[in-house]
């Protein structure tokens, strides 16, 4: 159906263009024909007057018949001079519009033609052939907008390609990562129901080991729903005046009251001063930290973990960075690790999780107004592991006051 318009609207262009000759000829003709029809009608009335003058004057009657003849016999052949003329007109008039017409049709079909062509190749999902055309100014814009489009249609498909790919690999490890706990947990549960675990000590070992499985579990369910609140826009962000340096240092000391965190250990550098409030989201600020010590925690692979937190004033706004003593991660990778679903298998080991972890870290510093970057300089003796920091941007909160929603 679609090739069917398209050679219709083809077919069109040619049609109109011929036809749009073809009037100009028979426009061209008409006119020139009335023109002459005229030239001959004041002739003849011209002639008429002379002849009329002559026979006025009496003049001899052998000098009107010879006058009469030769009136006679000039008129005839103007009369087939003109036609002659007229006829040669018209046909050089209708081979010079055919010949423009030619060329104007060339002019337009061929960047149609080369439209045509790359549609053809997009359709066939080919998209490594630019249209090139050199010629009107016109049509080369529209090449140059379909190049564009070409090009966006091929890092769309690159984009899906990507994300379809890490789709299947997340829901493949999120089996994987499910499964582990819950037979752990199921192994725990047995063995205490069948007696193999009979001492007090043992069978509190075995139930610590199913509780932890179980916080795995839920971890992993809880991003996994957070993401899916966070596509679908029912995670608002709420901005509002925060002062980081309060904020930070009661984050770490809950932190630290934690039985998961009771071997971690925490290196802070944050100032004394009062530095003006940021704008954040509490919420959305303890959920960036949660995961980033998250991951680390789950990554690192050192022990004991220490985490090394900073809190500098920068010109756009101020910087809170985090790092750890883990052994980071290869530079070439960097780039990747706030992409959703992914995870450095190759470097830091398959551990369980579902790669969202730093790719929620990223959607809410940017919802909040702020950007989030990682690298693997040391920022502190004794750290050399990841470093993740993000900047928030500061001072009162224009047009809308405390609650701005910046929902992306």
């Amino acid at each position: 159906m679609i090739e069917r318009i398209k050679t219709h609207r083809i077919q069109s262009v040619k049609s109109r263009i011929f036809y749009l000759n073809a009037l100009m000829t028979l426009v061209t003709v008409a006119i020139c024909g009335g023109i002459g029809v005229i030239c001959v009608k004041l002739y003849w009335d011209q002639e008429e007057r002379v002849l009329k003058d002559a026979l006025d004057s009496r003049i001899a009657e052998h000098e009107a018949e010879r006058l009469i003849e030769n009136l006679t016999v000039h008129n005839g052949w103007f009369i087939l001079a003109a036609v002659v003329f007229a006829a040669l007109s018209i046909l050089t008039l209708i081979l010079v519009s055919r010949f423009f017409s030619m060329i104007l049709t060339k002019k337009i079909m061929e960047p149609l033609d080369l439209l045509e062509q790359g549609a053809q190749r997009i359709r066939a999902n080919d998209y490594s052939v630019p249209v090139v055309y050199q010629g009107d100014k016109e049509f080369e814009q529209v090449c140059d907008v379909f190049n564009g489009m070409q090009q966006h249609l091929k890092e769309e498909k690159e984009k899906n390609a990507r994300y379809e790919k890490a789709r299947q690999e997340m829901v493949a490890g999120i089996s994987h990562d499910l499964r582990s706990p819950l037979t752990a947990i199921r192994g725990a549960v047995k063995a205490m129901i069948d007696g193999v675990v009979k001492e007090p000590e043992q069978q509190k070992k075995f139930l610590q080991a199913a509780y932890r499985r179980s916080g795995e579990m839920d971890t992993l369910l809880s991003e996994l729903f957070y993401f899916s609140k966070l596509e679908t826009g029912g995670i608002p962000v709420q901005v509002q005046e925060l002062n980081l340096s309060e904020y930070l240092r009661n984050y770490i000391d809950a932190k630290k009251d934690l039985p998961d965190y009771a071997d971690v250990e925490f290196t802070c550098d944050l100032p004394e001063e009062e530095l003006k409030p940021a704008q954040a989201d509490p919420e959305a600020l303890q959920r960036i930290l949660d995961n980033i010590l998250s991951n680390s925690k789950k990554y690192a692979g050192v022990s004991p973990l220490r985490f090394y937190v900073s809190l500098q004033q920068e010109e756009d706004g101020q910087r809170i960075l985090i790092q750890d003593n883990g052994g980071g991660v290869p530079k070439e990778k960097l780039g990747r690790l706030f992409d959703e679903f992914y995870r450095v298998d190759e470097s830091r080991g398959r551990k369980e999780g579902s790669g969202l972890g730093l790719y929620i870290v990223k959607y809410l510093c940017e919802a909040m107004g702020g950007q989030v970057s990682a690298d693997m300089e040391s920022h502190c003796e004794g750290f050399g592991g990841l470093a993740v920091s993000f900047v928030l941007k500061e001072g009162e909160i224009q047009d809308g006051g405390e609650g701005q929603n910046t929902d992306r």
